[in-house]
């Protein structure tokens, strides 16, 4: 119940609402406000004791409560509870060996050792003692033997347990150290997990114990130290509780090169229900061999990876096995929950989900997107506790850090963890639908419920709970981890801690050889690969440990940094080793084609000599075939001729007999089809179909027709038989006959002619006798195809005869042909074959004369090619072989590079040289080099540029990834929107072949040719480890060498064009040149490589090869030539260096601003911009020297300039004093140890010298001096100061020490070491700037850059904005203002835009109040007004209070302004003279009253400057520093015109009223303020500032109305005012410089500090826990105890008479409540250093506040006010604790310390009413009279009436005991001590107020105070009178005041 956080006034909200109905009954509802009564209900809550982060609850609600206090379980109360669970375990069929242990298990040795003792007992003592003795020493046996097995192991849990509580405290590093009865439950739990079945092992029993005792207390351990610690706690008591030893139990993992256990070996220790994937149920037992177990993980893994969209490419060694156990384990028990503890990239979330695969359950997780909020949430929990508690599904729900979009998640989630539910979630309906749902599930699975909608929603819940396991995965990094632990205690109590350490070595070893196994390498190359890759990963931590401590930079060395190394090295070294085997080829090609036309040379010469005989011969056989051939040819022609003639005769018999073919075949064509048809016809008969036919008895008359066609047919003759119709006369009967013939009718037929009589038949057709018989039918059809054959072949047979005659002709011509054409081809074939003869000869002829042409070609090209590429063959053949020498040395060099590439990028320029012993990019980039960059690389790649403001960013994102297109990212910030998450880790998935993308909700496939580029123009991000690991960072800022090259480019170019223009073309030249020699090189290697067979048979080869090799030579010669001349022209270029190497010098300067204000930040376009300025607007000279001189004093003043015109007043000269220390270093005049003392005042030690004259001379003044010494420049200091303390005295008296010389021997001293002695004597005197220029801001601008005015309190840049736009004449609508607020940002862009395209000015004023809108302002400004579309006359003002929201780069590309009240008195009156409206002729003029006019304006003038200076002196010139501006005048100014015009008299009152109490004295809330306004203003509105023409404003006679107080005259007059002026003219004592001016030293050497990155601050002493430790003892050693207010009651008993007696008990009360809460808060933050308790922000501000030397906030609450360090508020409250400790021990003091009251009026009031008391007056009648007395501290008695007091101290002047009057203060003492005041009441009708000072008494020197519950302020006390002999308004303008207490 104490947990809710207190807010601003210390209330608990959720507290006072509970409160509220316990008093009141009743709450209110929040939509309609009615009254909400909640009855029936008892109200029971639970908390922790208060303290270490729980608070104190109200006394208004506890007075309800019955409380009840639960004290911790005594160990008696744990072993009962947790003997009997084991107990009833352990009875349940657990083997005998294990029940005879919990039954009877004894140390024989102890039982030995107590029978020793009996024995010695009966020799030792008499019988009764000796009896006595017996039974005592039995019954411990008895005891020993009783004593149970599993008593011994809830014993030796509760050791453990109480041991680890008491060793491992919650320190602030390690918060999470906190340990419950649920870990010891937790211990027993996994204890019981193990079956019966599974464990018959005694020894198995206690190896099961250390594994769950490691599992519960040892995996939350963060460091080796406590796991020792652990190891040696576990020792202990497996012997002293389980009575054995554990080394002895884990025998079996002590390596042989070990003699004994240790922690690391128990990792070997493994139980899990795993082994058995096919298990039902899965048992938890113990994993005996790690090789099984590694292939088992392995097999997991495989399986995971085919069922995911997402495999995980995971290495299986044994701390990645480890923790996957330790999940699985988690995940196997009720209830269970883990929180993974460990950097992004450790395999936190990897190993759940592999843990999860293999516990068959789903894995969870929510999708954050960009819009993803509560309402997202609640749907997701919805869908989740649906998916446990409805659909009974097992899930693991993973949540990491990453996706905590508001805290109310972990809120959520820790109500989750403890109850398994989040209230309301679920509204009616949808509750209403679980509800059904779950009564359906609980039928299914026979569970009786009550159908109550409790009942229903608890067995909902209940099934919530089995099934859901939260796994949550949390970043240690930074304080969120540990302040959700504090605030959500559940996070630690329901969940088991796992904590991922960096990886072991066996785990980087194991990795390195798993990645590397396939590289073709030898062992022990691979073996110094994996070590190289281990040394660069441990050594990149230290690296940036360093780079932390010098820059301030983050960068963290993850796994994953690892595995980029391992995977960059693979692919640069396959990808090296490709190119250089590639060379080494071609090379090793041109050089054996080379050596071959080499050795062809002799050989071709031979040839040719050897073919010459044989052409000759072969040309003379070849003229003799030729004769022979011609013979034989006539001999052929003439056979020719014979064969012809009887070839023509054979052919035309073969025509007349082809003839006769013709025609038979026609006629045959007519038959054939008939007699195919009849066949057809016939095969439709079936035997059936006869069979039909024949059983016929009387068949028709179609049927008996058809019969007698086929016996005619077949020529079978009828019967006869008598006419069946009656007329006697014999017929023919064919039907008889017929049914023979069916018989054999289907196997044979003959071919009878006498059928032609049935064809006519019109009843002999098929269709009709198909009517009688289907059977028929086929025979009818058979016939009458018969019928058709047999006439057409009677027709042809005749033919047939004729053709065959004529054939045998044929053939016997024939015969006789086919003899002569074999003649024929007998000569032809011989003619043939000597004409082959012939042709082969011809052929063997060409081919010679071929090949001697070819023979001489070759030899020519020969020598041609010897002669070509001659000379290349060496520098080839040394190129191969120091190739082949890369080769074997290019492992090194790839590995080297790969660190550079996986763990360099993220560091600047100097780190990566120092640290020099395929991702997307996210580049780190100030001066937007890498925009610029990747622009280029990327121009011709269609890269498209996006930013997150951007409405339609992912749309093309998506576009991207799908067409393989690069994007660029610009402009981000320390977050990277999650929605980007699945692009960043390429979570890609296949289906169908096709790898997709999962981008928000859309699928999108995936091109491998996507590159992602993202920029950020953040000066110093901290990317936590969750993003470092999705992206690769390289730090893209400039460096001084390459901005130095850039800026000598650009003054070259403007100086010598022609150098320049030279220079460029010899580098365009160069570079072309070099790539032509490259690509010639490679042509000719490439020809060599690709020619086929011989290269000197390839003439186009070798014309290529020659061409290329000319061109080459003509190449090389212009290479020697241009670099010639580029020396020539780097030599004059380099002339220029000094200008370039100042200029950069600049520019680092300038950046390191922003770490002053974040608003000082500036784009090296700006600077590039101005550089460019500068060159052409400096002094021209033709001297060089003259001229690099010019040029660097012009750009320094230009930059100082426009930088300072940015920078407000209090940075000036931080400015000044970074230029001139960065110009003077880059010079080398800067001595490092000097600037690192003169900024941090070097480390503070011991100082053994004694202070040589501390009457002026302070300790810490002289501490530094003497640390000062040490400096070799100043050696000696301290002596000097010992040995001429007086020198040094007048030096420091001094009142220009700085313009002084020192004493001897440093007189000489100057620069930074002068600076030093002054920093230790002077630090006043360490400490001149430029004005704000409206117009020159303008001209630096353009119609698309910004102008920026920076806000300071009292500044108002409008007025002067608004003139200025006058006098271009933009009047009216053509300039736009609008403040930004909520719902002004549409209205601002609507004026933008309107803006661009009118040219009007758009004035956007407060923009840090639009923080959220600030994105779309640079969306607008980037992308929006732009060159090309934007009005000339277009200008964007914007105005803005420093803001870290505000755009950087806006702040980069735009003129910024600084617009505040100028410093000093001249500079403000110059600013008031020229500004509008006093700047106006015509408005100056216009006043009727010229002299008064004049005259009282400069005064106003002066008044205005006054008001505002005197804000730099503190307290001293304002009690609050108000924001009197410009417009305060303006206003002033007019009303005194307007009353001058009005009236005749000056109206003097009038004036003072409306400028005093109205104008200025609006603001003002203080009284004592408003008087001192009163006064200033006396000064200028009065007569004598026009009658007095010697009146002046102070007594520096210079200040006073000019003599001619014309605007011209007043400008001139003031112009010639001193620079530096003296607080007397402000009113003030030159004294109130001082301390002004130490402030001021302090925050200039300060802030120059922040911008010396290379310096840092350390602290001497040790841990800075150990020192707040020691210093809280020590104080609280100091403190008293509280006093007894009981005895002071008694002694000092509440009186009448004595008002002082209740004085005094009240303020002992507060003071006791004081000394209480410093000693709680000492107390609890010891405890919380040590870890007793935790940390919570209270104790973390208490803690640094101690470490600081601060009072603690939570003191200051309680105490009374101080502005004292530490050190002297301890000892001025021990004082004060001393002083009333006096009084009660003494009695009242005759003299009282006023300043030692908490509450001082109530001293105050006890005094008068006293005095009223005793003389009975009524108190209100009295005064009190102040008199100052004449002594100092004591008096021996007290006065008559009133009372003595003491303690006061007097600022801003001083009392003289001689005059007893006030009088100014002594030069450089800042406080003069009061003597002993007496309070004498007086009434007030008697009390004559004389020449005196109402004087303020303050308590502390801020004065400033707010009005408390008492009605009075809680820093002013009183007025006291002070006589003085000046007017009292000198004193009020000197802020004389008193105060109680001193500041130190």
């Amino acid at each position: 119940m104490n947990m809710p956080q207190k807010e601003a006034y210390g209330a608990q909200p959720p507290i006072e609402l509970l409160r509220q109905w316990i008093d009141h009954g009743y709450w209110y509802d929040k939509k309609d406000t009615t009254k909400l009564e909640i009855i029936d209900l008892l109200f029971v809550s639970a908390m922790l004791p208060p303290g270490g982060g729980r608070n104190y609850i109200s006394g208004r609600l506890i007075r309800h409560m019955n409380i009840i206090s639960t004290d911790s379980f005594e160990d008696s109360t744990l072993m009962k509870i947790f003997c009997s669970i084991v107990d009833w375990q352990f009875s349940k069929g657990y083997d005998t060996n294990i029940v005879r242990m919990t039954k009877c298990q004894i140390d024989v040795g102890q039982c030995q050792n107590d029978v020793h003792l009996v024995l010695w007992a009966i020799g030792k003592t008499t019988f009764g003692y000796y009896l006595q003795w017996v039974e005592m020493t039995v019954w411990r046996i008895y005891e020993k033997v009783t004593k149970f097995m599993f008593q011994l192991l809830v014993d030796g849990t509760l050791q453990v347990y109480k041991q680890s509580i008491a060793t491992f405290l919650p320190i602030p590093a390690k918060s999470h150290y906190v340990f419950n009865l649920r870990d010891f439950a937790r211990v027993i739990r996994g204890v019981l997990l193990v079956p019966a079945s599974h464990l018959a092992d005694p020894e198995k029993l206690i190896r099961l114990w250390i594994h769950e005792s490691y599992r519960v207390f040892y995996d939350r351990l963060i460091d080796n130290s406590d796991r020792k610690v652990f190891f040696e706690i576990m020792n202990k008591y497996c012997y002293e509780s389980m009575r054995q030893r554990m080394e002895k139990m884990l025998t079996n993992f002590i390596p042989p090169e070990d003699d004994s256990l240790k922690d690391d070996h128990i990792r070997n220790l493994f139980f899990g229900n795993y082994m058995e994937p096919d298990a039902d149920p899965k048992i938890y037992d113990e994993v005996s061999d790690f090789d099984s177990l590694v292939k088992k993980m392995e097999y997991y893994l495989d399986e995971y990876n085919l069922m995911t969209k997402r495999p995980m490419n995971l290495v299986m060694f044994k701390f990645a096995i480890e923790h996957i156990s330790r999940i699985s384990r988690v995940l196997a028990q009720d209830n269970g929950h883990a929180l993974l503890v460990g950097i992004g990239g450790s395999g936190r979330k990897s190993n759940t989900h592999l843990a999860a695969f293999m516990a068959g359950m789903e894995c969870f997780q929510v999708e954050i997107t960009k819009s993803y909020g509560r309402s997202e949430w609640i749907e997701d929990l919805k869908a989740l506790l649906k998916k446990t508690g409805l659909e009974g599904k097992p899930t693991v729900f993973l949540f990491s850090d990453t996706q905590v979009k508001s805290e109310s998640f972990i809120e959520d989630i820790s109500i989750l963890l403890n109850t398994g539910d989040v209230p309301n979630l679920f509204p009616a309906d949808e509750k209403a639908e679980i509800l059904e749902g779950i009564q359906e599930k609980a039928k299914t699975v026979g569970k009786k419920i009550e159908p109550t909608t409790l009942a229903l929603y608890n067995y909902f819940i209940e099934r919530v709970r089995v099934n859901l396991h939260i796994v949550l995965a949390f970043s240690p990094i930074g304080s969120s981890f540990r302040n959700r632990l504090n605030m959500f205690p559940s996070l630690i109590n329901c969940c088991i801690i796992n904590w991922f350490t960096a990886w072991p070595m066996d785990a980087l070893e194991k990795v390195a050889y798993y990645y590397l196994k396939n590289l073709e390498i030898e062992d022990s190359m691979k073996s110094k690969c994996v070590n190289i890759c281990k040394y660069f990963h441990g050594s990149i931590r230290d690296i940036s440990e360093r780079y932390y401590s010098i820059l301030k930079r983050h960068n963290y060395v993850t796994p994953t940094s690892y595995i980029e190394l391992i995977l960059t090295f693979l692919d640069l070294y396959k990808a090296k080793v490709q190119d250089i085997n590639k060379l080494i080829s071609r090379y090793a090609v041109g050089l054996e084609k080379l050596d071959f036309a080499s050795s062809q040379v002799a050989v071709m010469q031979n040839e040719l000599t050897a073919l010459h005989p044989q052409l000759v011969e072969t040309s003379e056989q070849t003229e003799k075939l030729m004769i022979k051939i011609e013979q034989d040819t006539i001999v052929v022609e003439a056979k020719k001729e014979i064969v012809g003639a009887d070839e023509a005769l054979a052919n035309e018999a073969a025509a007349a007999a082809q003839a006769i073919k013709d025609d038979c075949e026609s006629d045959l064509a007519e038959a054939i089809p008939a007699l195919e048809s009849a066949i057809s016809a016939l095969n439709t008969l079936k035997p059936a179909d006869i069979t039909v036919v024949k059983a016929m008895k009387n068949p028709p008359t179609g049927v008996k027709l058809v019969m007698e066609a086929i016996c005619v047919m077949k020529g079978i003759k009828p019967e006869r038989k008598p006419d069946p119709s009656g007329s006697g006369k014999m017929i023919e009967d064919y039907w008889a006959s017929s049914l023979k013939l069916l018989v054999i009718f289907l196997t044979s037929f003959i071919f009878y002619l006498k059928f032609n009589r049935f064809i006519p038949d019109r009843d002999f057709r098929p269709e009709k006798i198909k009517i009688a018989s289907n059977a028929c039918e086929g025979l009818c059809k058979w016939v009458l195809a018969m019928e058709v054959y047999d006439r057409v072949i009677k027709i042809v047979a005749p033919k047939k005869a004729k053709l065959a005659e004529a054939e045998s002709e044929l053939a016997t011509q024939m015969d006789k042909l086919n003899e002569k054409r074999a003649q024929l081809q007998e000569v032809t074939d011989k003619l043939q074959a000597l004409n082959d003869e012939f042709a082969a000869m011809t052929k063997k002829k060409k081919d010679l004369e071929d090949n001697i042409q070819l023979c001489t070609q070759k030899l020519f090209r020969a020598e041609k090619l010897i002669g070509g590429l001659g000379g290349e063959k060496s520098r080839w053949s040394e190129l191969a072989e120091m190739l082949q020498g890369q080769l074997k040395d290019i492992i090194g060099d790839v590995l080297l590079s790969a660190g550079v590439v996986a763990y360099l990028g993220a560091f600047t320029v100097d780190f990566r040289q120092y640290s020099l012993c395929y991702h997307q990019a996210l580049y780190v980039t100030i001066a937007g080099q890498a925009n610029k960059w990747i622009k280029n690389m990327e121009k011709s790649n269609n890269l498209a540029v996006v930013k997150l403001t951007d409405a339609n960013y992912m749309k093309v994102l998506e576009n991207g990834i799908t067409l393989g297109v690069p994007v660029l990212l610009e402009n981000v910030g320390e977050e990277i929107e999650a929605n980007l998450e699945p692009i960043l880790l390429k979570q890609t998935y296949k289906e169908a072949n096709i790898e997709y993308l999962k981008v928000g909700d859309n699928a999108v496939v995936y091109n491998k040719e996507f590159k992602f580029y993202i920029t950020t123009r953040l000066r110093n991000p901290h990317y936590l480890p969750e993003v470092a690991v999705k992206v690769t960072l390289l730090n893209f800022m400039i460096t001084p060498l390459g901005l130095q090259d850039q800026l000598l480019g650009i003054l070259v170019a403007k100086e010598r064009p022609d150098l320049e223009e030279k220079k460029n073309e010899l580098i365009l030249e160069s570079a072309n040149n070099k790539k032509l020699l490259k690509e010639l090189e490679d042509k000719i290697l490439e020809v060599l490589s690709m020619s086929k067979g011989n290269i000197l048979e390839d003439e186009t080869a070798l014309q290529i090869l020659t061409s290329s090799k000319t061109l080459s030579e003509e190449i090389q010669a212009k290479q020697e030539v241009a670099a010639a001349t580029e020396v020539e022209i780097d030599t004059a270029r380099n002339e220029y260096k000094p200008v370039s190497q100042h200029s950069s010098v600049l520019f680092f300067c300038i950046s390191e601003l922003a770490s002053i204000d974040p608003m000082y930040q500036y784009s090296l376009l700006w600077f590039i911009h101005l550089y460019n300025q500068s060159i052409i607007n400096s002094a021209k000279s033709d001297e060089l020297d003259k001229r690099l001189m010019n040029l660097n004093e012009y750009f320094t003043k230009i930059i100082y300039e426009n930088v300072c015109r940015s920078l407000f007043v209090k940075h000036k000269l931080i400015f000044s004093f970074t230029l001139c220390i960065g110009i003077l270093s880059s010079l080398g005049m800067i001595k490092e140890d000097v600037l690192t003392f003169l900024l941090t005042g070097g480390v503070a030690l011991d100082n053994p010298y004694p202070n040589p004259d501390d009457s002026w001379l302070s300790d810490k003044s002289w501490n530094e001096i003497v640390q000062a010494s040490s400096l070799n420049s100043l050696s000696g200091l301290h002596s000097s100061l010992s040995k001429y303390p007086y020198l040094w005295r007048d030096y420091f008296m001094s009142s220009s020490p700085q313009s002084d010389k020192c004493p001897e021997p440093f007189a000489d001293v100057k620069g930074l070491e002068k600076l030093v002695i002054l920093r230790c004597l002077r630090p006043d005197k360490v400490v001149p700037g430029v004005q704000f220029d409206l117009a020159g801001s303008y001209n630096d601008s353009n119609c698309y850059t910004p102008l920026i005015f920076i806000l300071s309190p009292g500044a108002d840049p409008m007025a002067g904005l608004m003139k200025f736009a006058e006098s271009l004449e933009l009047v009216g609508e053509m300039i736009q203002t609008i403040s930004l607020g909520q719902g002004q940002g549409p209205v601002a862009e609507s004026m933008i835009k309107q803006g661009i395209n009118l040219g009007n000015w758009v004035v956007l004023q407060n923009c840090h109040l639009a923080e959220s809108w600030m994105r779309k302002l640079e969306n607008i400004c980037d992308d929006v007004i732009v060159q090309e579309t934007t009005h000339e006359r277009f200008r964007l003002w914007l105005t803005s209070y420093p803001s870290d929201a505000f755009p950087v780069s806006i702040l980069q590309n735009g003129v910024k302004m600084t617009n505040e009240p100028p410093k000093g008195m001249k500079a403000n009156l110059l600013r008031s003279y020229t500004n509008d409206p006093i700047s106006d002729p015509d408005f100056f003029n216009a006043c009727n009253k010229t002299k008064e006019w004049q005259h009282l304006l400069f005064g106003l003038c002066f008044f205005h400057a006054v008001v505002q200076e005197r804000r730099n002196f503190g307290p001293l010139g304002w009690n609050i520093p108000y924001e009197f501006n410009e417009s305060d005048l303006r206003i002033s100014v007019m009303q005194l015109q307007i009353f001058l015009n009005d009236y005749k008299e000056v109206p003097y009152e009038a004036l003072t009223y409306l400028t005093g109490e109205c104008n200025y004295g609006g603001r003002v809330t203080d009284d004592k303020d408003r008087r001192l306004l009163l006064s200033l203003l006396s000064l200028v509105y009065t007569e004598e500032i026009i009658s007095d023409p010697d009146y002046t404003f102070s007594s520096i006679k210079v200040y006073h109305v000019p003599p001619k107080p014309t605007i011209e005259g007043c400008i001139e007059f003031i112009k010639e005012l001193p620079l530096i002026t003296s607080p007397d003219v402000y009113g003030l004592h030159e004294n109130a410089d001082i301390s002004k001016d130490i402030q001021e030293t302090q925050k200039i050497l300060g802030g120059v500090l922040l911008t010396q990155t290379q310096i840092s601050v350390s602290t001497a002493g040790g841990e800075s826990g150990e020192i707040v430790i020691e210093l809280a003892i020590d104080i609280l050693n100091k403190l008293p105890k509280q006093y007894n207010m009981e005895a002071v009651a008694e002694r000092y008993p509440v009186l009448y008479s004595n008002s002082m007696n209740t004085v005094l008990r009240q303020e002992l009360v507060r003071f006791n409540q004081l000394i209480a809460d410093i000693k709680v808060t000492l107390t609890d933050v010891q405890r919380a250093i040590k870890g007793i308790i935790v940390l919570s922000p209270e104790l973390e501000e208490v803690y640094k506040s101690l470490l600081m030397g601060k009072v603690p906030s939570a003191w200051a609450k309680k105490s009374y006010p101080s502005l004292k360090p530490l050190g002297s508020y301890v000892a001025d409250l021990l004082a004060r604790l001393s002083f009333f400790q006096k009084w009660i021990d003494t009695g009242a003091p005759v003299i009282y310390w006023i300043s030692g009251f908490y509450f001082t009026q109530s001293f105050l009031t006890g005094v008068m009413q006293n005095y009223a008391r005793k003389y009975k007056i009524p108190i209100d009648n009295l005064v009190f009279q102040y008199e100052i007395t004449d002594f100092v501290i004591e008096s021996e008695e007290s006065p008559d009436s009133g009372e003595y007091c003491k303690g006061l101290f007097l600022e801003g002047a001083r009392w003289n005991r001689e005059t007893r009057q006030l009088e100014e203060s002594f030069s450089r003492t800042l406080h003069d001590v009061v003597p002993v005041i007496w309070l004498k009441p007086t009434l007030k009708e008697k009390y004559v107020l004389k020449d005196c000072y109402e004087c303020p008494v303050y308590k502390t020197s801020a004065r400033r105070g707010i009005l408390s519950t008492t009605g009075h302020s809680t820093n002013f006390v009183m007025f006291i009178d002070i006589p003085s002999s000046v007017h009292q308004n000198h004193w009020i303008n000197r802020g004389v005041a008193c105060l109680c207490q001193l500041d130190n």
